[in-house]
């Protein structure tokens, strides 16, 4: 009798119901706060790099008209000696 007890018990308690448990959930809870974080520090880094190939350009344009103003005394674009200098199709500018 007090086998069959036991033994009614542990049946009854081994029979699980089909779903997740807390742990399971927190954990992919978890995985997925992981993989948000990381897709949006993608795209600060992604933003930043622009920010920073712009601000490049910006310097390389700023280093181009100073070289050229050094050596022709003029600004480009506004060159009076252009048609000389460069042939072609080169307008002169009002210096």
């Amino acid at each position: 009798m007090y086998f069959k007890m036991i033994n009614k018990f542990h049946k009854q308690k081994t029979t699980s119901l089909p779903g997740f448990s807390l742990i399971e959930l927190s954990i992919v809870m978890i995985i997925i706060g992981i993989l948000m974080a990381a897709v949006f520090k993608g795209q600060d880094l992604l933003e930043s790099a622009r920010l920073q190939a712009t601000l490049s350009d910006m310097n390389r344009y700023r280093l181009a008209i100073i070289s050229y103003q050094d050596q022709f005394s003029q600004l480009p674009g506004n060159d009076s000696n252009a048609q000389h200098r460069f042939g072609g199709n080169a307008r002169n500018g009002d210096g």
